[in-house]
């Protein structure tokens, strides 16, 4: 039984995210959230701000490392 998961915009809720928070994304997306995690990590480089991903099944989990 697969879940529908509605697309969002990936910039702000990635901006928004606490430390050790999750967000998932449909599988679609993940190529935006990858991109995004890049470009924000530069922006941010100074805070020291960071977030992995991972795909598992069809989404794609970010989270707040740093």
């Amino acid at each position: 039984m697969n879940e529908t998961i509605e697309r969002r915009d990936v910039s702000p809720v990635l901006r928004e995210m606490e430390v050790g928070s999750e967000e998932v994304f449909p599988i679609e997306q993940q190529q935006t959230v990858v991109n995004t995690i890049q470009r924000l990590q530069t922006e941010l480089i100074r805070s020291g701000a960071k977030w992995s991903q991972c795909k598992k099944g069809f989404v794609c989990v970010a989270k707040r490392i740093a």
